[in-house]
């Protein structure tokens, strides 16, 4: 059995969230939320609302949510006192005690980790929180404080299984507690960017970025199991579906949506660097099966199921340099004007982050308390040529082989009865059909992906 979401289309009315008019109801045992608030029939959803289609974790504002259920993240423009170490320390515990997940996202103000008084400031911080019952992570840098060794480092990335080490920002030393910013953390956390980018672009690029999403998770364990991190609880994927192009030349992605009067004709809506919607829906499910659970970071969104309504949104605060159209390009006389503006618009980005956890939560059951495992399996793209064989390495590299041979990624987990594989192949060419098989239990199974799209299999042995 195919596991599927609810139905998505590209209609005018699904340009923005569809999820809370299209999912069902479902929870999950993972942690998932948004940064973003969702307005629906004018007005700001409520957290119970969201709670509905498998929000547990919210953000800063969010209504009816308790302090422990809530993520902030941490920047200058919350203006906290690091005018001494010991203020730092007083900031992270009032910020700690109002918010039980942290991420830190200071850039130029407290963000040059190579100056000493920055990483005192920043490391009194973060006891603070961790004090007040906080769990303390990082946006920048790659968000690599225990581990810079990236999937595609070679043997350095190999070793990092077999012989973990603490290597990336956590090695700086807080001189004023005497100890380093990785003893001091305890939320890891890993980037997610769903943007297509040419292949020189490592970070971001699918055909690299999903690899190297997975190979960090894992990692991260192979650290706690050391003992390296035994006091660091909890793993997150940390998502954003739009990034810009860093001059990459990569070409933008149009959404033409037809309108009613008196918005006759088309308008063409410019997204620089349009997130890869497969691959923000891969982020969601490989997040939830390696970690603890998945954050969609970025600014509030609105929902309508009027076609009017929603170009206005995307009118209201989207920059007119990276917008061009066709027929009118101003709202008619006698409409209101937005009551919000909306800097992103990433609204298919969301709606598949919600469709990843909504498949998951369809799987939960048989993941939590499940044995995962990388077993071999063979494949080819299209339909010319035959099968390749892969063997997977039995000390955990397996991911870094997949990477530098441009494999699919397939998983097997079992419960019981139950048997689940997800595969996606981040390096397959769009329009190309993956086909997988794969043995257990004495029986062969024949999986298929559609591009880099991932899908997940149920079956019961």
């Amino acid at each position: 059995m195919i596991i599927r979401g609810y139905t998505r289309t590209s209609s005018p009315k699904n340009m923005a969230v569809s999820a809370l008019t299209q999912a069902p109801s479902f929870s999950l045992q993972k942690k998932f939320g948004f940064e973003c608030g969702f307005v629906l029939g004018g007005s700001l959803r409520s957290s119970a609302d969201l709670a509905a289609k498998g929000n547990n974790v919210f953000t800063r504002s969010s209504t009816g949510a308790a302090a422990a259920n809530k993520l902030a993240t941490a920047m200058a423009s919350d203006n906290f006192d690091f005018s001494s170490n010991g203020s730092a320390y007083n900031a992270g515990q009032s910020f700690g005690g109002q918010f039980k997940t942290i991420v830190l996202d200071f850039e130029n103000s407290y963000g040059n980790y190579n100056d000493s008084t920055n990483v005192d400031r920043i490391g009194n911080f973060i006891k603070g929180a961790v004090d007040s019952g906080a769990k303390v992570g990082e946006f920048l840098y790659g968000m690599l404080i225990w581990n810079d060794k990236r999937v595609w480092g070679g043997s350095a990335a190999r070793s990092q299984y077999t012989s973990p080490v603490i290597s990336g920002i956590g090695t700086k030393t807080v001189n004023s507690l005497g100890t380093t910013l990785g003893q001091l953390y305890n939320l890891h956390s890993k980037i997610g960017y769903g943007t297509v980018m040419v292949q020189g672009r490592q970070n971001h690029d699918p055909r690299a970025a999903m690899y190297e999403y997975i190979h960090q998770f894992r990692v991260f364990k192979k650290q706690k199991a050391a003992g390296l991190l035994n006091h660091v609880n909890d793993s997150i994927g940390y998502l954003w579906g739009v990034s810009d192009t860093f001059g990459s030349g990569i070409p933008n992605f149009w959404h033409k949506i037809p309108l009613e009067a008196p918005y006759d004709g088309a308008i063409r809506i410019l997204n620089r660097s349009e997130e890869s919607l497969k691959i923000m829906k891969g982020y969601v499910i490989w997040g939830m099966l390696e970690s603890d659970g998945v954050w969609y970071w970025d600014s509030q969104i609105a929902t309508s199921d009027a076609r009017n309504d929603v170009i206005d949104i995307l009118y209201s605060g989207f920059p007119a340099g990276e917008m061009q159209y066709t027929g009118t390009s101003s709202l008619p006389s006698g409409r209101p004007s937005p009551e919000r503006t909306y800097p992103y618009c990433d609204g298919l980005s969301k709606d598949s982050v919600w469709q990843g956890a909504h498949e998951f939560s369809l799987i939960q059951n048989v993941v939590i308390g499940g044995t995962k495992s990388e077993p071999n399996y063979s494949y080819k793209r299209g339909n010319s040529g035959g099968f390749t064989a892969v063997t997977i390495p039995s000390d955990g590299t397996g991911i870094v082989d997949s990477y530098e041979n441009q494999h699919p990624i397939l998983a097997k987990i079992v419960n019981g009865s139950s048997l689940v594989f997800v595969v996606q192949d981040p390096s397959a060419s769009e329009g190309t059909i993956t086909k997988i098989r794969v043995t257990h239990g004495g029986k062969s199974y024949f999986l298929s992906a559609n591009a880099d799209e991932p899908k997940i299999y149920k079956f019961t042995v």
